[in-house]
């Protein structure tokens, strides 16, 4: 008899809760390129930056395809052939990525780890919440799921970026490699050999709609990640990635709106409003979550921190997602609107940006910088928990690898890569004014110093982060705004517009 648990009933509990969550834990740490790394990985190949970040996009691309034909995948063959393939086709990716010079084959394995790595996480999470949350209390399963996902992301991030700088950039592909063949061997070992329901014919798939989802993805991405090298909209790559893009989505929808077996149902998906306001959240905090970057810029070029005081500075963001979990069982178990709770995720990015305004300055410590990190993780737990929470309470199975792939894509994509796009534009007009005023003293006749335009360059580069923080404060106004005036569920006695209509005879609004 088929288990939900893929692995074998000789096991007692204990052990199979165990092997669930290092299957879990490997899973979620392996990546066709590790963030914290970008620059030793930029120098290992000797290209841009943004070919690094091309790649790393890649890998959510990978993460969309896996996670919408998961289930008919998983009705086809065993949860033991699943897992093997995935284990097995990593660990031969990894290798390979560590032992070539050549930045085509970076791209390419990180679109393919994204794909058999979210296959090997969907035959664990489902057991998972079964054992977290027997009830099927979601709000419960994603408060203690974001703590082990955030968390877990941050210590792997500093530990393979302690590989890194004591070793060489390859280190932790080689390591994941080789755990990756020690759980292609464990699965054979401890894995039933059940099925999930009949065999499900994969030529059902429709392989014309993801070589569209593909295309236009990838046209997307590389115009959003090489905008600014490119030099923005001057350059016809740039104008033509976009139309591509455009061309390829709209095709994927209209060639998707007359199958009968729809492989993504992205059509019916926007018409629940829940899921388009969950999305919106998302991409907002993409946008607030962007300054991470410049601070990790400001770190590097004012301070003079290295990859691995950056990783360990990122570890204050485990305390604060632990404080958020917590916080959000709490909440849930009263019953608390969840409006509240996304009303204070966003606050928590205010008081984050505002600590950045005050702080910055040309000495600091990482006792300083401590602060707005704790802030960061407390923010992105309480958000990440409050809004898959409400996004997908009503949603129907079949209905829930769809929504789960296209707001994966914002998340990890859309809204980081729009938002490095605004700031890295901000940034730039903000340093070049920031140096002209300055150049102002020398025009009038001041002594040039030696190391002037060193100096300028640091005094640009932290107003520039300071009217950015600023920014963004402000920016969390209209966010508050359009928080206030959604329903959640319920109609809100704190929604302003509706309270307006409703007293319309007394301000004398909206009549006839």
């Amino acid at each position: 008899m088929y288990s939900n648990n893929p692995f074998s009933q000789k096991i007692n509990a204990v052990g199979r809760f165990i092997l669930i969550f290092i299957f879990l834990i490997s899973s979620i740490s392996i990546n066709g390129v590790y963030v914290n790394n970008v620059s030793d990985l930029s120098g290992a190949f000797g290209t841009y930056t943004e070919y690094i970040s091309f790649a790393n996009y890649m890998g959510t691309l990978g993460i969309c395809i896996g996670m919408s034909i998961i289930i008919r995948l998983k009705k086809r063959f065993k949860s033991k052939i699943i897992i093997i393939t995935s284990t097995s086709s990593l660990a031969i990716i990894s290798y390979i990525i560590a032992n070539t010079n050549q930045i085509e084959i970076l791209i390419i394995g990180s679109l393919l780890i994204g794909f058999f790595k979210i296959l090997v996480m969907g035959e664990m999470v489902f057991p998972l919440m079964a054992a977290l949350a027997p009830t099927g209390d979601k709000g419960k399963f994603y408060s203690l799921l974001y703590i082990v996902v955030l968390g877990l992301g941050q210590v792997t991030a500093y530990f393979f970026s302690s590989l890194v700088f004591n070793g060489t950039w390859q280190s932790p592909y080689l390591f994941m490699s080789g755990v990756m063949m020690i759980l292609t061997l464990l699965t054979f070992l401890t894995t039933h050999n059940y099925r999930f329901s009949f065999k499900f014919p994969l030529y059902q798939i429709d392989y014309w709609s993801y070589l569209l989802l593909i295309i236009g993805y990838t046209a997307l991405n590389l115009a959003l990640t090489f905008m600014k090298q490119q030099y923005w909209f001057h350059s016809p790559i740039i104008r033509y990635s976009f139309v591509v893009a455009f061309c390829s989505i709209f095709g994927f929808l209209y060639l998707h709106k007359s199958k009968k077996r729809k492989t993504i149902d992205y059509l019916s998906i926007f018409k629940n409003p829940d899921i388009v306001h969950g999305t919106i959240l998302l991409f907002f905090l993409g946008l607030l979550i962007g300054i991470s970057s410049l601070l990790t810029q400001y770190t590097g070029a004012i301070l003079g921190y290295n990859n691995l005081t950056n990783a360990q500075l990122n570890l204050w963001m485990v305390p604060g997602a632990v404080i958020a979990g917590i916080g959000c069982l709490i909440a849930f178990k009263f019953q608390c609107h969840i409006k509240y709770l996304v009303w204070f995720g966003f606050g928590v990015f205010f008081l984050e940006n505002i600590s950045i305004y005050f702080i910055i300055q040309a000495q600091m410590d990482t006792d300083t910088l401590r602060i707005p990190i704790f802030f960061r993780g407390l923010g992105t737990s309480i958000l990440y928990t409050s809004i898959w929470y409400y996004s997908f309470k009503k949603i129907g199975p079949d209905q829930l690898f769809s929504a789960l792939s296209i707001m994966i894509v914002v998340r990890n994509f859309l809204s980081p890569a729009v938002a490095s796009t605004i700031l890295s534009w901000l940034s730039f007009q903000i340093q070049s004014q920031s140096q002209t005023d300055m150049s102002v003293y020398i025009d009038l006749g001041q002594n040039y110093l030696p190391g002037q335009s060193i100096i300028q360059s640091k005094e640009s580069l932290m107003s520039m982060l300071k009217i950015i923080a600023g920014i963004l404060c402000w920016l969390t106004i209209p966010i508050f705004i359009f928080i206030s005036n959604y329903h959640y569920g319920r109609l809100s006695s704190y929604n302003f517009l509706s309270k307006i209509y409703r007293k319309r005879k007394k301000y004398k609004l909206f009549n006839n």
